[in-house]
């Protein structure tokens, strides 16, 4: 990972300006059907100079001579090439000061040493870092100082038990509440990781904290660090930034909704999680389980035949199995998300195929749960 100089103190707009839970097949037509059915699968064609392909009226493409849904389409005899979800990289971002001590950072102890030696949470990539930084030479305003990360980021579960020493061996202390550089070096951090992978990865920041922002200066390169409006904008760079970085944020007890929304509002997540006073250990992991839920992309990469335009766009579906032998549902495309479905990551340049919210959410609902790509029949549109 590219570390920023710890005395870098500057704007966050430049820097940005500059710099799975379900098991994935994908699933293509057999060429030996072709010898033994009415309804063979016909080789594609070539794409045109456009890139896609033609459908083959007559064949087994899913379409009747007037371009409607066809009944054939039971004659594709799938076969499975492997590809997988992206991974997402979580960078937590803890506030320690001294507000936290007692009960609060003992539910924040446990809370977060579970989640990440969950099994749920295997495969993800998380880093940690912690605010306030002690007291040194360094300037207090420094991005870079906190883009240097307490524990680097490390695939789950290997990755854990760095992890988990260092929240069982803090304490809380410092009485700022420095969220203004804490967020811009989590953010330049993060983004740093995700551009070592952009094709595979995604990036998110998670900011744990109890309090309003307060300090570390009175100005922080011209800027008011306590100002919500200047510390949503770092959070609305990172997310508009290539590649986009969202902020996720859990309020303990201490901070504002009103504060945490504008944050998480900005970072692309729409409101932050805030937990009850009264339950803070239940609601705490809660919390950490619906950021987990809403980071982890429901995108799978597009076959490589599809990408090189050998297999055209209108010739591919997403199917889901519940559990390994259970009848297929086809889930159709949409062009917007409002009844589920799936979509294309780019109506111009697709790379992905992106599930919608409320259909991720009940595949989720299976951990044996399968989603398959199949090519060489029309699609299915809503």
């Amino acid at each position: 990972m590219t570390k920023t100089p710890a005395a870098l103190s500057l704007p966050l707009l430049p820097l940005f300006g500059l710099f799975g839970l379900f098991g994935l097949g994908v699933a293509a037509c057999s060429a030996e059907a072709q010898s033994e059915s009415a309804f063979a699968v016909m080789p594609v064609p070539e794409p045109d100079a456009a890139g896609f392909v033609a459908p083959i009226v007559g064949a087994d493409s899913g379409t009747e001579n007037d371009g409607s849904p066809g009944n054939d389409a039971g004659s594709c005899t799938p076969t499975y090439v492997g590809a997988e979800s992206k991974t997402l990289d979580l960078l937590i971002l803890l506030d320690k000061s001294s507000s936290l001590e007692g009960g609060k950072w003992a539910a924040a102890v446990s809370s977060l040493t579970a989640f990440v030696g969950d099994a749920r949470s295997s495969g993800l990539r998380v880093g940690l870092q912690l605010f306030p930084r002690p007291i040194d030479a360094t300037p207090a305003c420094s991005f870079g100082a906190y883009a240097q990360l307490r524990v680097p980021f490390a695939l789950l579960p290997a990755g854990a038990s760095a992890l988990q020493s260092v929240f069982q061996s803090e304490t809380p202390s410092g009485n700022t509440t420095p969220t203004y550089p804490a967020l811009a070096g989590a953010l330049l951090a993060a983004s740093n990781e995700v551009a070592a992978r952009p094709l595979t990865d995604v990036a998110a920041v998670l900011l744990v904290t109890d309090g309003e922002p307060l300090g570390p200066a009175p100005l922080c390169g011209g800027v008011d660090p306590t100002n919500l409006g200047a510390i949503a904008s770092l959070a609305d760079a990172a997310f508009r930034a290539t590649p986009s970085v969202r902020t996720f944020v859990i309020g303990l007890p201490g901070v504002t909704q009103a504060t945490i929304d504008r944050v998480a509002s900005a970072g692309g997540t729409t409101a932050g999680f805030l937990v009850d006073g009264s339950q803070v250990q239940s609601g705490l992991v809660s919390a950490l389980s619906s950021v987990r839920n809403a980071a982890i992309p429901c995108e799978y990469g597009l076959p490589a035949d599809v990408l090189a335009g050998r297999v055209s766009l209108a010739f591919v579906n997403v199917s889901y199995e519940v559990r390994p032998g259970a009848a297929r549902e086809l889930i159709p495309q949409t062009t917007d998300c409002s009844g589920g479905g799936w979509t294309y990551n780019s109506a111009s340049l697709a790379t992905a195929i992106v599930i919608c919210p409320s259909t991720c959410d009940r595949l989720r609902l299976s951990p044996e749960g399968r989603v398959d790509v199949a090519l060489g029949c029309a699609t299915s549109i809503r």
